[in-house]
């Protein structure tokens, strides 16, 4: 076996896809909770920046051995086709919070990180 596959066997992506799913499920409770609060918290935008940068990262790191364990999957088979959705959807999702990060690093009005520790 590969060492990307995992200990013993046992398939090494499924443990590395916890972080960017609890990143990127973390990120948008920040922005909702952003949103929904009376005078808003601010510190909320600059976590949710982070975590989408976390999730990105660890979702890279989660690709290398989901992708290997993908190619082991033999074609023509259910178990393929539903992998290769679920390939589809990742990287679909992940396309989408890596515009969000780089519409956050970009605009200075959607983070608090941009207006400096002292300013109101």
């Amino acid at each position: 076996m590969h060492f990307l596959s995992g200990p013993a066997g046992h398939p090494l992506h499924p443990i590395l896809a916890t972080l960017p799913v609890g990143a990127f499920v973390s990120s948008l409770i920040f922005d909702i909770l952003t949103r929904t609060k009376a005078h808003g918290l601010p510190w909320l935008v600059d976590g949710a920046y982070w975590l989408i940068g976390v999730g990105l990262v660890g979702g890279l790191l989660a690709a290398v051995p989901g992708l290997v364990d993908f190619r082991t999957i033999p074609r023509r088979t259910k178990a393929r086709a539903v992998a290769a959705r679920h390939l589809t959807l990742n990287l679909v999702v992940f396309g989408l919070f890596l515009v969000a990060y780089a519409w956050r690093a970009t605009d200075p009005s959607s983070t608090t990180r941009h207006r400096g520790a002292n300013s109101p």
